[in-house]
């Protein structure tokens, strides 16, 4: 072999070599860069500052728990939406990825075959009944045509509502019709002036400004708080479908932290207290009460009564049960 041929040889080895050291490279920074995406993950909370319920989040938000129980390369985003639809439309179209909404919210979407999937209970739902009529002393005491305020449809003060009217034997798809919605600040002054409506369902802190107004004539005449604890009216703690398919661990981390902060109730609650007094603009004392009588819970026990109750006044499509859902043995009862 003449020395030409040779070196035609070495340099085709030589170039044959940088490809392959080439290809070899970029499959390996293309390994690391795969490797970066899965450990770069965002979750994004929502929780609602202004209402007792998402307790658990506002303390577990400023103790900044969430970011001691979440895996390595998780970054925690909060959005703070109030209306159960909205959250739930977020959550839907994947906005949101682990909300709280209220459990009646909850089954209006999975009966609509929504993608949604119920991690725990969350906490306990606060509603009073007031009126401004002199003559009305109970639910009972409404007559047909009369106006009753609640803030919101599918919620947690329109179940507690419909609890209470079956359980005391009244027409519940009559009584429901009463039902207007207005928002709460429009609904109190209306309680005050006696204009448009007779009565009003609100829940904390809205309760204590119509508390304020016994000189005005308006009187508390029904704390639904039996059937709240009966039907498990509240929030629940929700997550997207496929997001909790595809991210276990955050869901579970987001579990220990709502543990967490259970565990922790009644040992942190003048703490706890002086924050959520703050952030719903009332006295701490009015707060500690609250705590004490309605502390959060993750056991759902009432969803099949609640579904129950919802299927018979036409609001949901079939009666719901618990032991149905995917992830029934996971769910703490």
């Amino acid at each position: 072999m003449n020395r030409k041929s040779i070196l035609v040889i070495v340099i085709l080895a030589v170039i044959i070599v940088a490809i392959i050291a080439s290809v070899v490279l970029q499959n390996n920074k293309g390994d690391e860069n795969s490797q970066g995406v899965a450990q770069e993950r965002t979750v994004v909370i929502n929780y609602n500052p202004d209402n007792y319920a998402s307790a658990v989040f506002q303390i577990a938000k400023e103790e900044g728990l969430m970011e001691k129980y979440m895996p390595e390369g998780v970054k925690v985003e909060w959005t703070t939406l109030s209306s159960a639809s909205d959250i739930r439309d977020a959550m839907v179209s994947g906005e949101i990825d682990i909300g709280t909404p209220g459990i009646m919210a909850y089954m209006t979407a999975i009966d609509n075959g929504m993608p949604l999937t119920l991690m725990s209970f969350y906490g306990y739902a606060t509603v009073m009944a007031y009126t401004n009529q002199d003559d009305i002393n109970s639910l009972a005491d409404f007559k047909a045509g009369d106006q009753i305020s609640i803030s919101g449809l599918a919620s947690n003060p329109q179940a507690a509502y419909l609890a209470a009217l079956k359980e005391e034997g009244l027409n519940v798809q009559e009584y429901n019709t009463m039902l207007v919605k207005i928002p709460n600040t429009e609904a109190i002054s209306m309680l005050e002036t006696k204009n448009q409506i007779k009565g009003s369902i609100l829940s904390f802190s809205a309760n204590l400004k119509a508390d304020a107004l016994s000189d005005k004539g308006v009187k508390k005449i029904r704390d639904f708080s039996d059937v709240i604890e009966k039907y498990s009216i509240g929030t629940a703690l929700i997550a997207n479908t496929d997001f909790y398919n595809e991210n276990q661990d955050i869901c579970e981390a987001v579990r220990k932290v709502q543990n967490e902060v259970i565990a922790n109730w009644e040992k942190d609650m003048d703490k706890n207290a002086q924050l959520l007094a703050k952030q719903y603009d009332c006295d701490v004392e009015d707060v500690i009460d609250l705590m004490k009588n309605q502390p959060p819970t993750d056991k759902v026990t009432g969803y099949n009564d609640l579904a129950q109750l919802l299927y018979d006044v036409d609001m949901l499509s079939k009666p719901l049960k618990l032991e149905d859902l995917p992830n029934y043995d996971s769910i703490p009862r």
